[in-house]
């Protein structure tokens, strides 16, 4: 019996936390941008940069994959990611779970120049029947 409690209550905590990462309805129904323009980029993420140069251009950055819109293929949002940006990776290079932070350094495959390119606002996306705007 002593034992039954500590897993009821370590069972109602992870329950707490599974429930914790389902997404809104807004998540799930909102279009805000598609990759259909980068064909061979075609996972949505969402990012912002961490680190600028001295010239203040970007030279780090830290993604996270951004949701799927339902009964949309190919559309995406950045709702609740704390993101400043939408943008198109290649395939299987953003975590499922967790954030890549990239750096742009030359000549270096990993860099952010070589797996991402930003994304912007599809107007077409926010007009596609059933895809709150």
């Amino acid at each position: 019996m002593l034992f039954s409690k500590p897993l009821i209550i370590v069972s109602m905590i992870a329950c707490g936390f599974v429930g914790a990462t389902e997404l809104t309805k807004e998540q799930k129904t909102k279009c805000t941008f598609t990759c259909s323009n980068y064909p061979h980029m075609h996972d949505g993420g969402c990012g912002k940069h961490i680190e600028r140069d001295a010239e203040g251009k970007p030279i780090k950055w830290q993604l996270v994959k951004a949701h799927r819109t339902e009964k949309h293929p190919g559309y995406f949002n950045c709702l609740g990611t704390d993101a400043a940006f939408s943008t198109c990776c290649l395939p299987h290079k953003l975590p499922k779970d967790g954030t890549l932070t990239l750096m742009n350094k030359k000549n270096d495959p990993q860099a952010y120049d070589n797996l991402c390119r930003d994304s912007k606002p599809d107007r077409i996306a926010m007009q596609l029947e059933g895809c709150s705007p």
